[in-house]
């Protein structure tokens, strides 16, 4: 494969371009849903009216105000009281008892080495062939997602996009400048012909994709479609940033290989997280990237932040290499499967008709998709005048009209507590039901009188 140069306007992008306002374009319209599972499943567009990051007053929907008694469905993160604390705070010890010091001192761009070794080893269960040295340790994913966004995306260049996907993504994107293009997901993962025709058409730059528990559906992609997606970013010279976080949570088998173990011309860049399978405040992710692509992004994280805390990566690496982590690891993927199952036995109990939802193999999502003639705001406020909070499926979304859809998270609440918090959900999207039913009938007496 042939990279172009470094000022050339192809896809290695000088990595300090400064950044625009966000650009908006006319949303499509979106096509409702014929499945019994249905797919979150828009037309394929471009940016639409979605507001700038600095305007999206996000909080509220995701985290809203905590009100007594009120049960969250809204978070997504892993449950604390699965940390492992006491085993860190050991091995925390026993790094700055035993260690040489002079590890401590300035790290280098891409991380311990140590650490390094142990995601490339790692990195086989995923299908992929890595070294040490085509890994790249960043501070978290989100840092991660950011370094190949101010690296190769710049103003005005178009992006391809899941939707709905990460909320963090669509604003480190649109924060570049960026144009996204929307593809809609299906059951198995978003359309490989919708993609070819928007590279056909648009020419973008990236493509930005959750293929393993997908934030916030829940939705796998099936491996023929990675498969497949791998061979339209060789032929078409298309940076993919595979975002993973969830295939060590793949709950009824394992998760398909990574579309970087497909990746023969090095046009993918896998971003991988330590929050879920260890603790969010460790703030440790890394990237898996060959050639220069790899050299590219070391260079930026040098521009940046410079370097991962060593203290952290040290301390990380010797509980990664220790036999305890798996026997977490195995203990948390248990304890998420037992709560996603019953919070899908109590969906299909107490749902109302026509309300209908995904089945994530992996991750702490599902996607619920309303009825018709209720909007996804109606029922979040509806929903917290009830006593739940649950994530506002808007705001996931590049561009609008959106559909009416919520995010569910299920691995924060122990079952009994997801299990009231649907059923307090379902409790107001009855009652919105029998507001929207009662309208119709009002609008139908008055056309017969």
């Amino acid at each position: 494969m042939r990279w172009p140069p470094k000022d050339s306007s192809g896809l290695l992008r000088d990595a300090g371009r400064s950044s625009e306002p966000c650009q908006t374009m006319a949303g499509r319209t979106l096509r409702s849903s014929q499945r019994t599972i249905p797919p979150v499943d828009q037309r394929a567009g471009t940016s639409g009216n979605r507001p700038c990051p600095s305007t999206c007053g996000r909080p509220g929907f995701l985290r809203p105000g905590r009100r007594s008694g009120t049960i969250s469905l809204a978070g997504g993160t892993p449950d604390p009281g699965l940390f492992p604390l006491r085993s860190l705070g050991r091995l925390w010890s026993r790094v700055m008892a035993l260690e040489d010091p002079r590890f401590l001192q300035y790290g280098t761009p891409q991380g311990d080495f140590h650490l390094r070794s142990w995601i490339a080893e790692r990195s086989a269960s995923m299908g992929i062939t890595a070294r040490p040295e085509d890994i790249l340790v960043t501070s978290g994913s989100q840092q991660a997602i950011d370094l190949i966004a101010r690296t190769f995306v710049g103003p005005g260049d178009y992006v391809l996009v899941e939707s709905p996907t990460f909320i963090t993504a669509l604003d480190i994107l649109e924060g570049r400048g960026a144009k996204l293009l929307s593809v809609p997901l299906e059951a198995e993962g978003p359309r490989v012909d919708q993609i070819a025709s928007l590279i056909e058409r648009y020419r973008p730059r990236l493509m930005y994709t959750i293929p393993t528990g997908h934030n916030p559906t829940g939705i796998t992609m099936a491996e023929e479609r990675r498969r497949q997606l791998a061979s339209l970013a060789r032929r078409h010279n298309l940076l993919i940033l595979e975002d993973d976080s969830c295939s060590e949570f793949a709950y009824d088998a394992d998760a398909p290989p990574a579309v970087k173990a497909f990746d023969a011309g090095g046009h993918v860049a896998l971003v991988v997280s330590f929050s879920k399978t260890v603790i969010p405040g460790l703030r440790v992710g890394c990237v898996i990237a060959h050639g220069p692509l790899m050299a590219r992004l070391a260079e930026s994280k040098s521009l940046g932040d410079r370097f991962t805390s060593p203290l952290i990566q040290r301390t990380l690496w010797r509980y990664l290499s220790a036999p305890q982590y798996m026997r977490d690891l195995t203990g948390a993927r248990e304890t998420y499967r037992r709560r996603r199952d019953a919070l899908l036995r109590t969906l299909k109990e107490v749902m109302p008709a026509g309300v209908k939802w995904t089945h994530p193999a992996a991750g702490f999502n599902l996607w619920l998709h309303l009825p018709d003639g209720i909007r996804a705001a109606e029922a979040f406020e509806e929903g917290l005048k009830e006593g739940v909070a649950c994530a506002l499926g808007d705001l996931f979304l590049p561009h609008e009209p959106p559909p009416a859809g919520l995010r569910i998270s299920f691995a924060d609440n122990p079952e009994e507590v997801a299990a009231e918090g649907v059923r307090r959900l379902a409790r107001a999207i009855a009652r919105l039901l029998s507001r929207v039913d009662r309208g119709e009938q009002e609008a139908e007496f008055v056309t017969t009188v």
